[in-house]
């Protein structure tokens, strides 16, 4: 049985999904996940005294050769991160 691209979409909005863009977030392999969560407990019980001592710093990525800026997925309330939902990204040594 074909269903049309609207029956789909309804039946997909009754199932409680929504059609959204991607999350985007770092692509990380099990071994640097290791050593992020080493770090985070390390600092567990950091005061915000402690805290005030790092230097954060912020990088811009500008994407000059198109994207993924069209890329949609189906997904339902609070399941933004699931891998299924996420457009992982990779940076790359390339002019800034």
């Amino acid at each position: 049985m074909d269903l049309s691209v609207r029956t789909e979409r309804r039946r997909l909005h009754e199932a409680g999904s929504r059609g959204r863009k991607p999350r985007k977030k770092p692509l990380l392999s099990k071994k640097n996940i290791a050593k992020r969560l080493k770090w985070a407990k390390e600092r567990i019980n950091w005061t915000s005294k402690d805290w005030g001592r790092v230097l954060w710093s912020d990088e811009s990525k500008f994407c000059i050769f198109g994207g993924i800026n069209c890329a949609f997925v189906w997904k339902k309330r609070l399941e933004a991160l699931k891998p299924k939902n996420v457009v992982h990204t990779v940076k790359h040594g390339g002019g800034k």
